[in-house]
């Protein structure tokens, strides 16, 4: 600092004086200029004491950090950031912009798409490297056929039909919606009506259909069902091929569609049964093929393309299948289609082995329908789920393993196989509706051991079946769960049942059942015609009977109804034709019998009668079926009744007189069916609706019918082949006024109808 300091002050002396060496030589520039360079050493700190700031620019891709005050650098130069060349640029530095070399320029791959019948011919030309494409070399659309039976549905809203001379023979419009044949003298273009001939009158000679490119029907299902079409040609605008579109064209053998197709849906049935198709190419836009969807098409070979996302139950089961290896939603493996994500096992082909590792958890819905020639599965442990109708209609299928880690079987899983012996592991909780029934060599079960129900028709039509034995615990049975298993004569119900569905041992062989302590129901039709019964115990617990319980079970005679029944529903003993013992407890507060009739004391209703004459009780209802098959020859209905229930009266054949008293307002449906030595009627004021009362009254010879008849009903006077006229209490007006069905009489004849004022001739037939 002393060096500095000195220096400032020489160089502060005056100017103009001058210093002089010993030799007299003036020395003051010399002093200034060793005066700056000191100074310059000092600022860049060479000098030890002096102190500099050096003012720094950044460096960049080629040379370092430099001071803008005395040049120096530190450091490296960042080098360039080279980005690789492309098809339209050389390499180029991301920071600098600096360039390098040569761009690569495009190499284009071509591929040359042909024409089809519906789309242009062109080739799309696709750079290797960088994607860029463009089109050239179009061709003309090769154009379709036009032979005897092609059907074209053009954009203009009207269908063509063509001969085999290229002429229009037949064209059609209302397509979209509901089409209908277009006369030769109307013009489509000028509106007002067409004939209401509909379509199917003069389409089954379509053999061709063609959807030109541009159009979109608005609905088309169920259009083509059944004709004799051969081929089909489908263009861009349809977007779903709805249900049963082409159902039962058992001529179909090719199904073509537009290369720029936007179908996205086949719909449920689409092509079932269509037994000659042999082509069909699924576009890749579909995403959705419907249940169902080529049922039937056991000749054909589908290749599933990648967009497809959903498939239905039954749809493909019995194609040849073909999957792309990398399709990202299904794949093959043992001839089993499984759903990769969900591990379901979606449809199984001839061969088919169910893998056992660990790749399917779940048997899809329909997974199995159909397959023949299966006698025998093992299902492999690691199942817990059995779907609805996964093995329906096998109809070879003998025997069933199931794996203990099952849990639920859905509903008609096993439906219609032939199925003999089932053990059912403990594990499984859930049985659908269904389940096992129409298995008609199924003789022996055994259920679960924590089961609480039995589900509806589990075992419908398993006539076969003698050995059940039904879990501890059970608390309900199901509705028709044992219907129609006609081998079945005993059964043991747990004690912890409660509750006996509608028609749950119909039609069955049961001869004896004893309901335990603690049922609480007994379901419509629940013991309906089991023929063999001879015994029925009914507890104490019992609360409800329902309607027709017991009908027809013509080996019980004799039954208890127990204190505790509140409800009991239409005559559940109807046609018990040997029922001789039929007693109420006498601490029963509801239902009374007495005189051969069963009555409901709280509502006022008959409810069975099986007495020699109806005694004048206070009632106001005969319930339905009450007297059904009451084989006395006459009876008189007492004042104060105001309503016959359905078919009260149906089936008394010596029944040949019937006094119906005034008070009657309300007849039901077939009240007096089959009365047939039943020869003289006289129905009071009041009843509106006449609906089969006197179908089968085949001894009618005499009827007088109120004014009050607004109605008459299908098939109400079905078979009185011995009726000359009806004697209507109305006016002719008041006869034409009545709403009658067209089959009201069920036999073609002329009848008089006598009105008060005169008589009106009318014609009894079906008119179709």
């Amino acid at each position: 600092m002393s060096v500095l300091f000195f220096l400032a002050k020489c160089w502060a002396m005056n100017y103009n004086q001058h210093i002089h060496n010993g030799k007299g030589e003036c020395i003051m520039k010399k002093w200034t200029a060793l005066v700056v360079v000191l100074m310059l050493l000092c600022v860049c700190g060479i000098i030890t004491g002096c102190t500099c700031v050096h003012e720094w620019s950044e460096g960049d891709c080629e040379k370092p950090k430099t001071c803008t005050l005395c040049g120096q650098q530190e450091g490296e130069p960042m080098g360039h950031t080279w980005q690789e060349a492309t098809c339209t640029a050389p390499q180029t530095c991301s920071t600098c912009g600096a360039v390098y070399g040569e761009a690569l320029g495009h190499n284009y791959k071509s591929i040359t798409y042909e024409p089809t019948e519906l789309d242009e011919g062109f080739t799309v030309y696709t750079c290797s490297f960088c994607g860029d494409s463009y089109e050239g070399d179009r061709v003309e659309a090769l154009g379709y056929p036009i032979t005897e039976g092609t059907l074209v549905f053009r954009a203009d809203g009207v269908a063509y039909l063509y001969d085999g001379n290229q002429e229009v023979v037949e064209t059609y419009t209302g397509w979209m919606t509901d089409v209908y044949k277009i006369e030769d003298d109307y013009d489509i273009n000028a509106g007002g009506v067409m004939t209401t001939t509909p379509w199917y009158f003069s389409w089954p000679q379509v053999t061709n259909v063609v959807i030109e490119n541009g159009v979109a029907p608005a609905s088309t299902a169920y259009w083509f069902t059944w004709l004799p079409v051969e081929n089909i040609l489908i263009g861009d605008g349809v977007t779903s091929l709805d249900e049963a579109m082409f159902m039962y064209c058992n001529s179909l053998s090719t199904v073509k569609f537009s290369r720029d197709t936007h179908l996205e849906k086949i719909g449920d049935y689409a092509f079932e049964d269509c037994w000659g198709l042999r082509e069909i190419t699924l576009p890749h836009s579909v995403t959705q093929i419907g249940d169902g969807a080529f049922y039937g098409t056991d000749k054909l070979d589908i290749e599933l393309p990648g967009s497809l996302t959903q498939i239905g139950v039954n749809a493909i089961n019995n194609c040849v299948v073909t999957i792309a290896d990398d399709h990202p939603k299904f794949h093959m493996q043992d001839n089993c289609m499984i759903d990769t994500e969900t591990k379901t096992l979606v449809a199984a082909f001839e061969g088919c082995i169910i893998p056992d590792d660990g790749s399917v958890t779940k048997i899809g819905d329909g997974a199995f329908f159909g397959c023949y020639g299966v006698r025998s599965i093992m299902i492999p442990e690691g199942i817990t789920h059995i779907g609805d109708r996964a093995f329906m209609s096998c109809a070879d299928l003998r025997y069933v393993t199931f794996p203990e880690t099952l849990v639920s079987i859905g509903k008609e899983a096993f439906a219609f196989c032939d199925l003999e012996i089932l053990v059912i592991p403990d594990g499984v909780t859930t049985i659908g509706e269904g389940a096992f029934s129409d298995c008609h060599y199924l003789w022996s079960i055994v259920l679960p051991k924590d089961l609480t129900m039995l589900p509806a028709s589990m075992f419908k039509e398993c006539n076969a079946l003698q050995n059940v034995v039904l879990p501890q615990g059970l608390t309900e049975i199901g509705a028709d769960t044992f219907s129609q298993c006609s081998s079945l004569s005993m059964v043991e119900l747990p004690d912890s049942l409660i509750s006996i569905g509608t028609g749950a041992f119909a039609n069955s062989g049961l001869s004896s059942i004893t309901l335990p302590q603690g049922v609480t129901v007994i379901g419509d039709h629940a013991f309906y015609g089991c023929t063999s019964l001879r015994e029925v115990m009914l507890p104490e617990s019992l609360t409800t009977i329902g309607d027709l319980a017991f009908y027809g079970c013509t080996g019980l005679s004799s039954v208890t109804i127990p204190a505790g029944v509140t409800a009991i529903g239409d005559n559940p003993f109807a046609y018990c034709s040997n029922l001789s013992d039929l007693t109420v407890s006498p601490d029963n507060t509801t239902f009374l019998m007495r005189n051969g009739m069963l009555l409901d004391l709280n509502n006022s209703v008959l409810i069975l009668f099986c007495g020699s004459i109806m005694y004048p009780e206070h009632f106001d209802v005969i319930g339905a079926y009450a007297c059904a098959g009451y084989e006395g020859m006459t009876i008189a209905i007492p004042e104060g009744v105001t309503t016959i229930g359905k078919r009260a009266f149906a089936d008394c054949g010596n029944l040949v007189s019937l006094y119906i008293p005034g008070s009657v307002s309300e007849i039901g449906s077939g009240a007096f069916v089959n009365c047939a030595g039943l020869s003289d009627v006289k129905i009071p004021q009041g009843p509106t609706t006449l609906n089969g009362w006197f179908a089968g009254c085949t001894g009618l010879r005499i009827l007088e019918l109120p004014a009050s008849i607004t109605s008459i009903g299908d098939r109400s006077f079905e078979d009185c082949v011995l009726l000359p006229n009806i004697k209507y209490r109305g006016s002719k007006e008041q006869w034409m006024q009545i709403d009658k069905t067209w089959y009201w009489c069920g036999w073609e004849m002329t009848m008089e109808i006598v009105c008060t004022d005169g008589v009106v001739r009318e014609d009894w037939y079906f008119p179709y």
